[in-house]
């Protein structure tokens, strides 16, 4: 792996290969990477989904009691003292 990201004798390394084309499948000519954003927003959106499609679920009922008490999930909000879990999982919601 050093080999992409190699610093030598310097502080700084030097990117032989730009990410974008890390990330092209193998048959273009890339490595195969996955785009992590892309990865980890569809988790997220996954999760939100569990939440819909299994409302008795145990995390489905606290995530309910704690953060969307007497509306849906798809009405779920950012608001300032929630936690980080559920911030991800409304992020996720965009995505439905």
């Amino acid at each position: 792996m050093r080999f992409w990201w190699d610093k030598g004798d310097r502080n700084r390394g030097i990117p032989w290969a730009a990410w974008k084309r890390l990330q092209f499948s193998k048959k273009n000519g890339g490595l195969g990477f996955k785009d992590l954003q892309k990865f980890n927003d569809a988790l997220l959106a996954k999760q939100a989904w569990r939440l819909l499609k299994h409302p008795n679920t145990l995390f489905a009922r606290l995530m309910k009691a704690r953060y969307y008490k007497d509306t849906s999930i798809l009405d779920g909000k950012h608001r300032a003292n929630e936690s980080y879990g559920w911030s991800s999982i409304v992020t996720g919601l965009t995505l439905l």
